[in-house]
C-alpha cells in the first residue's frame, strides 16, 4: 500500500539517477485487548487500593469523584508505547548510494529521507501522545467490582521537511481516537495496543 510523501511539494534541484518510494503497512487490530476487569474485592477496597497506585505510577490526576467511582486522569509521552500507527518504508537512491527508513508511525522521533518527483527531500518527524481516561469503579456484588478503563487519545504529529536548497515547510497533523477505535491521520491510520488500560487494570488484583 502506497502511503501519501507527507503532502508537501517543496521545490528543489532535479537529480540525476534518483529513485525512492514510501511504503506503508497499516496497523494490526488488537481485537483481544480488553480495558475491564472483575475483581473480587468491594468497591471500597479497590478504590483505596487504586487512588495510591495512580499516584505512585506516571498518570496526573484530574478529578475523582468516589460516590459516582469516577476518576480521571492524564497521560502524556512517547506515543510508541500505547498505540501503533502502522510501518512507513522510505525507500531512497541516488548518487550518495541506497538508504531504507523503516519505523512505526507513532516513533516519538524519526529523522529520514523521501524521494519525490526525483527531488531528495529530508523530514524531521515528531509524535507526541496525550490520553484523557476515566476510570470507572463500580460495584457488581457482594464483595465483588468491575474495573473499567476507556481512553481518548490524541497524537500530534510535527513535520519539519526541507529540501537540499534549503527550503523548508512544517506542518501538524492531529489524530484522536478512543479505546478500541481507529484514528486516521495524512499518513497514517492508527490504533491503540490496548497496553494503556492494562496498566490500570493491572494497579489493583
Amino acid at each position: 500500500m502506497r502511503v501519501g510523501t507527507i503532502g508537501v511539494f517543496l521545490a528543489s534541484a532535479l537529480l540525476a539517477n534518483c529513485a525512492g518510494k514510501v511504503d506503508y503497512i497499516p496497523p494490526q487490530v488488537y481485537s483481544n485487548a480488553t480495558n475491564t476487569k472483575t475483581i473480587n474485592k468491594s468497591k471500597e477496597q479497590v478504590w483505596s487500593e487504586l487512588i495510591p497506585a495512580l499516584s505512585k505510577d506516571f498518570f496526573v490526576i484530574n478529578n475523582l469523584d468516589k460516590s459516582s467511582g469516577l476518576i480521571n486522569v492524564s497521560y502524556a509521552g512517547d506515543p510508541s508505547s500505547y498505540i501503533d500507527c502502522g510501518t512507513i518504508t522510505s525507500y531512497v537512491k541516488n548518487a550518495r548510494g541506497e538508504r531504507t527508513y523503516t519505523f512505526n508511525g507513532a516513533e516519538k522521533y524519526k529523522q529520514y529521507e523521501i524521494m519525490t518527483n526525483d527531488n531528495l527531500i529530508f523530514v524531521e518527524r515528531k509524535a507526541d501522545l496525550e490520553g484523557r481516561m476515566n476510570i470507572i469503579v463500580s460495584e457488581s456484588g457482594k464483595n465483588q467490582s468491575v474495573l473499567t478503563a476507556n481512553t481518548r487519545y490524541i497524537l500530534t504529529v510535527s513535520s519539519r521537511v526541507s529540501d537540499v536548497a534549503g527550503n523548508q515547510v512544517s506542518q501538524n497533523n492531529m489524530i484522536s481516537f478512543n479505546t478500541g477505535g481507529v484514528g486516521q491521520g495524512r499518513e497514517t491510520i492508527c490504533r491503540p495496543n490496548g497496553k494503556l488500560e492494562q496498566t490500570i487494570l493491572g494497579l489493583v488484583n
